[in-house]
This record gives structure tokens, sequence and C-alpha cells, in this order.
């Protein structure tokens, strides 16, 4: 097992801020503009009785804050929860059927006075009792249940984006692509130190997975045309970008000094806004690492829905792109991991599409947070 350091989930956006933070596990951006429309709007959520911040926690069954990182996540992206609220799925084996287990919890979180049980969901994933004591990866359970909801539901079409990696040999020209679908883009935190002194960017993240590198030498690639080794140019591009970007910040690595693996260390500083340009007919997402400054004041965000299976969000969005040539995403979710590789912490910090407010989940408590509290975080 080999645990998630930070998650950034994005959607597509208005506005340009940084945060400076130390982060283990993921961060999502959700995708704003001409390629979404409003969904249905969701009832105002009561107040519990320990705080009245409108939410409810979810109760820790040993060792599953990782689950309830995430599950939170799905409950606050009105894409995800919309699609769990309209599933009416067959009514046989309700206690393995992810989705039904997904619908009641969320209702509980909806209606509920206190914190939430979560073991219908780690029954329908097929995990044991003892299971729950045992701490898990955010970034796989993010993976697995959108691997198994897809089975149902076109939800998880909201993540996917498709990458090519494309090779061209540099003595014939020959270009070679695979592409490859991916739920979350993986950003190693590679840095030379792994103490707190040096910064790492997303955005620069972001450049470096997208660059151009040059094989040569020891590292050519064969090239079947020429029949030899050569120089070979290789790197990855988005071919379709997703409605709900989510960035994995690969915080752990395997130091052969100490023949462990550690975790790095370094403060991050995430963007609240990230945007794409493509040029005309060229289905070549390239990333700006530049965008204009904006007004401070956070609008609130509209959501596109999947009404019909065959419409999938990359579709939606490469139709939106051929008009305007340019996708921006909002930073709304990071979930976060403290403590080192044998062990730790994980807690979501999420803005509610409901109000624009920030919200820190930690298991049992909810309470409100600022975006510019990441500033005071982590390890």
């Amino acid at each position: 097992m080999s645990l998630c350091d930070v998650m950034l989930v994005c959607k597509i956006a208005e506005k340009y801020l940084s945060s400076i933070i130390g982060l283990s596990g993921f961060v999502l951006f959700l995708a704003l503009g001409n390629i979404m429309s409003k969904l249905k709007k969701f009832p105002s959520i009561r107040g519990n009785s320990n705080m009245d911040t409108g939410y409810r926690g979810l109760i820790n069954q040993g060792a599953t804050c990782y689950l309830n990182t995430v599950l939170q996540t799905f409950f606050m992206t009105p894409e995800f929860r919309d699609a769990v609220h309209e599933y009416s799925g067959p009514e046989k084996d309700k206690e393995k059927n992810l989705l039904f287990q997904l619908k009641k919890l969320f209702q509980n979180l909806e209606d509920g006075e206190y914190e939430v049980k979560t073991t219908g969901v780690t029954r329908s994933l097929g995990m044991m009792h003892r299971d729950g004591r045992v701490q898990q990866d955010v970034a796989e359970f993010f993976r697995k249940i959108l691997n198994e909801v897809s089975k149902e539901s076109p939800v998880s079409e909201n993540y996917q984006s498709t990458v090519i990696n494309s090779i061209k040999c540099l003595r014939c020209g020959t270009e070679a692509s695979d592409n490859s679908r991916y739920l979350d883009i993986p950003l190693p935190l590679n840095t030379t130190d792994h103490s707190a002194s040096i910064m790492y960017s997303v955005e620069k993240g972001l450049l470096d997975f997208l660059k151009t590198e040059l094989l040569e030498g020891d590292n050519q690639s064969y090239c079947d045309k020429c029949e030899m080794k050569t120089d070979t140019e290789t790197r990855y591009y988005f071919q379709r970008l997703p409605q709900i970007l989510t960035l994995h910040l690969k915080r752990f690595e395997f130091d052969y000094y100490q023949m462990s693996y550690v975790k790095i260390q370094c403060p991050v500083e995430i963007p609240l806004e990230l945007q794409f340009q493509a040029p005309t007919e060229n289905t070549e997402w390239c990333f700006s690492a530049t965008i204009p400054q904006l007004p401070l004041k956070m609008k609130m965000r509209s959501r596109q829905k999947l009404n019909k299976p065959k419409e999938t969000v990359q579709e939606i969005a490469v139709a939106a792109s051929k008009r305007q040539y340019s996708v921006r995403y909002e930073l709304f979710a990071i979930c976060d991991h403290s403590g080192g590789y044998s062990g730790g912490h994980y807690t979501a910090r999420i803005k509610s599409f409901e109000n624009d407010k920030w919200y820190t989940f930690d298991d049992s408590f909810v309470h409100e947070a600022s975006v510019f509290d990441f500033t005071l975080l982590l390890e």
C-alpha cells in the first residue's frame, strides 16, 4: 500500500490567487463557463447540534479517515451528488450495491441530526470489519469508487481526461502516440530537498508533466523505421479535458539511502485557478501558467449535469472549446494527509457550492474555514 500525498480538485473557474500549504493528498478543480449549465437546486441542509455549519461529519471506523475524506468530497460535488440522488437501480442485493449505499449515505448527510455511519458503504466495497482499522490510500479509494460507480452511472465521465503519450524519432520524424484515460493526474513532488526549505508549485508541476523530454545517449529509443536506436522526443498532452480536474500530488517516494519510503515535507503553492488553451482546430490543450488577475469577489459556480449517457462531458468540452478555445478551472476541494508514511490522518477542505464558503471536514467534525487558513497548514 502506498499512501497518497495530496489530491487537488478543480472545476472550470473564475479567479486566481495562491495558497502556500504543506499537503499530502489530492486537489480538485471544477470547470466553469460556457460548457456548464445549472443543476437542480439542492435543498438547504439543517445544522447539527454540535456545530451550526449545516453539514454533518462521518464516523471513523478506526482508520477510515481516508474514506470519509473521499466521501465528503463526492457529497460536496453537485455533479456526483445529483447522479447518486437520481439512481434508481434494482432493489436486489442492496447491501452489495455501492450506488444504493451512497444514496442512503447522502440522504443521511442531508437529513440526519448527528454524524453519519459509513458501514453500508464499506460493506458494499467488500471491506471486512478489520479493514476499517487499516490506513489506506485516499487516491486509490477515489479511483475505486469512481470505477465501481461507472458500472451503473456515467458520472465518472466528469473526471476523465484523455492524455496522449507521443514519441517522435528525431532521425526520420516518425511519430507514434498512445492515449490513456486518467481519473486523476499524478504530479510527483520532485525536489532536491525533502525538508520544508523548498516550495513546490502546482503550476510548475503541470508544466513538467506536459513538457517535452529528449531521450539520447543510453536512453535512446528503438525506431522500427530506422531499425536502430535514435534520439527521441517524448511528451504528454491533453486531448480532452475533464469537467472536474483532479491532481494527485505525490509526496511519498522511495529513498534508496534509507531503503524506505519517505514523505517530502516541502510546502506547496496551489493556485485558486488554472487555465488551459487550445489553438484553432487543434484538440491539444496547452496549460497556461499565467492567468490575468481578477477581482477578489468569489462568484457562485454553475454546474454541468449529465442529462444523457451519450452526451459525455468531454464531448461537451470539445464542442465548447471550438468556440472559446480556453477552459478555466476553479479550486474547490483539497484532500490532505498529515503525518508520515507509516500512518497519519486525512482531512478535506471543500468550498460549498451552496454558499461559496470553505469548510474543513475532519471525520465527525465539520467547521467553517477560510481559504487563507491553508497558509497555516500542514506537514
